[in-house]
């Protein structure tokens, strides 16, 4: 037991440089001092029932704060008693909470209870981005760096856009002072912060702009023009049409197109956009788009789960539950002005065994139509594909048993072929009928549509009802992820990307709601954008958009 002693105060010694006292006066002993003053005692032949008699452990109520603070800062836990104010010199108490010194444990419980304000769950200790202090991070989102002395610290920041930071006393953390923004220098050097000239420890908190709720409404959809606009739809009573001028870095006032959105929750908003920047909606069994000046509609035989999708020639296809002729997916495409125009149904040949079949298609850069649907004739999920407009459907093949709801799928410039199934499995086209399974890359449950995304760089971005996300990135899957709500709504609901150089934006809902039936309508609407290491940022960076042009 004195063993376990002299070595439990060895490591309080070595962690929090408490003093050691001897002789009559306070002394700091470095550990190895400790270690030759055991050794001594063994040679010397003296024996004593306790090595550490005389010796005694002082903590102050600084010293308690500040030591908690650096054991949490340093992605550990304290495990704190204090009972007859024996604890505090490094030994163990009693267990009678009435000899509790409640003044140490109010200030311990002041700090976790701090700390558990901050997303801690989504950082990591991280000291080889500071020169000084204690640093958890979640790299190119935010930082908490502790100083528990005042001074300078200087923080690595390798990242193209501004920072915000702002100093909090760890004293008194209600005490917050907004600090200077942040543009990161060019030449790879450590940013430089001091801490305010009073108090005595400091917490610096820096991070990137934030993800901000620009509407409000259910089942967002968003498409991205070739000048880095954003076109986002959702509904609200109705179909909501918002456009973002990534020039300006403003949002446009909110329209309605004129759609009903009869059943959103089977046949929620798509959006995509045309060559000229304008968009074509899809909702319910309603169709509209906007011809520069005004909303047009011209609806389909189209009627519930639906996918919309344009080629390089603005050629609208529309996928549907419920074949025109001897199968049972319907496809329609449009272009111009023409109305439109019933295709033959791409499962007439290998028919799928009932009309629940959720599809979702993709038009590749050859204007290649790729399709992937459940209930398939052979397999639950099953692929095909059309290189002439949707006239005809060679290509039939199986993939996966996962029938849950529901498959996507998505086509990289490379001509690689993803799809990922309603439990979140993703599986690889590698060649003729050859489908590789890379695993399941987020934890989907029943109707959380795990959906794709991919951006100018192939980067592949994997989202899904509840906020998780996934990345392919490099050549591999970062792993599994979760947003935390920016707004006061307790969960995140469906989620949906739309690649753009070599980055996402990405839009979310929060608000309550299940799945089955979707968040409800005065859910909040956010959207930001996500890169494909995995940091999520918000829009209002108008220096980075335009400097990545």
């Amino acid at each position: 037991m004195y063993v376990a002693r002299y070595f439990l105060a060895i490591f309080y010694s070595a962690l929090f440089g408490i003093s050691i006292y001897g002789q009559g006066t306070w002394e700091k002993l470095p550990k190895v001092e400790i270690y030759q003053l055991w050794e001594m005692e063994v040679e010397n032949n003296k024996i004593y029932t306790d090595p550490l008699r005389n010796v005694t452990f002082a903590y102050s109520n600084d010293r308690i704060r500040k030591n908690t603070f650096t054991t949490l800062f340093s992605g550990s836990i304290l495990n704190f008693a204090d009972n007859k104010r024996i604890s505090s010199t490094g030994f163990s108490g009693t267990m009678d909470l009435k000899e509790v010194n409640q003044e140490k444990y109010d200030i311990v419980s002041d700090v976790h209870n701090w700390f558990a304000t901050i997303p801690f769950q989504q950082m990591t200790t991280r000291q080889d981005l500071v020169k000084q202090g204690y640093c958890l991070a979640n790299e190119g989102e935010e930082y908490y760096i502790y100083l528990d002395t005042l001074g300078k610290v200087e923080v690595y920041l390798d990242y193209s856009y501004l920072f915000q930071s702002e100093w909090i006393n760890a004293k008194k953390t209600s005490d917050v002072r907004k600090n200077k923004n942040v543009k990161v220098p060019t030449n790879l050097q450590h940013t430089t912060f001091e801490t305010p000239s009073d108090g005595e420890d400091w917490i610096l908190h820096i991070y990137a702009t934030r993800p901000t709720a620009v509407a409000t409404g259910n089942f967002p959809d968003l498409a991205v023009d070739q000048q880095g606009n954003i076109h986002l739809v959702y509904n609200r009573s109705g179909l909501k049409y918002m456009k973002y001028d990534a020039a300006k870095s403003e949002w446009s006032k909110e329209t309605g197109v004129g759609c009903e959105c009869n059943n959103a929750g089977r046949s929620d908003p798509d959006v995509v956009v045309d060559s000229k920047g304008n968009p074509h909606v899809y909702c319910g069994n309603e169709y509209a788009w906007f011809d520069g000046k005004k909303w047009m509609k011209v609806n389909p035989k189209g009627s519930r789960d639906s996918e919309l999708g344009i080629n390089k020639n603005d050629q609208l296809f529309l996928a549907s539950r419920g074949g025109n002729h001897k199968g049972n997916i319907g496809m329609e495409t449009r272009s111009g002005k023409s109305n439109w125009l019933v295709l033959p149904d791409p499962d007439e040949n290998g028919k799928s065994f009932n009309d629940h079949v959720y599809n979702d298609i993709y038009l590749d850069a050859n204007n290649t139509l790729h399709l992937v649907q459940r209930h398939g004739p052979v397999k639950e999920v099953t692929y095909r594909r059309s290189v002439d407009g949707g006239r005809t459907w060679p290509i039939e093949e199986a993939v996966s048993d996962d029938r849950s709801e529901s498959p996507h799928i998505v086509v990289s410039r490379a001509g690689k072929v993803f799809i990922s199934t309603g439990k979140g499995y993703v599986f690889e086209r590698t060649g003729n009928d050859k489908w590789e399974e890379h695993g399941r890359k987020v934890g989907a449950q029943a109707r959380e549509q795990p959906e794709f995304g991919i951006d100018n760089e192939d980067n592949l971005y994997l989202t899904s009802f509840g906020g998780l996300y996934n990345t392919f990135y490099k050549g591999a899957w970062i792993g599994e992820k979760k947003i935390l709500p920016v707004t006061s709504h307790p969960a995140i609901g469906f989620m949906e990307t739309a690649g753009y150089r070599d980055f996402a934006y990405i839009v979310w809902e929060e608000g309550s709601g299940h799945a089955d039936e979707g968040l409800s309508e005065d859910a909040s609407i956010v959207v930001g954008i996500l890169f494909p290491d995995g940091r999520i940022i918000g829009l209002g960076n108008r220096i980075f958009l335009q400097e990545k042009k």
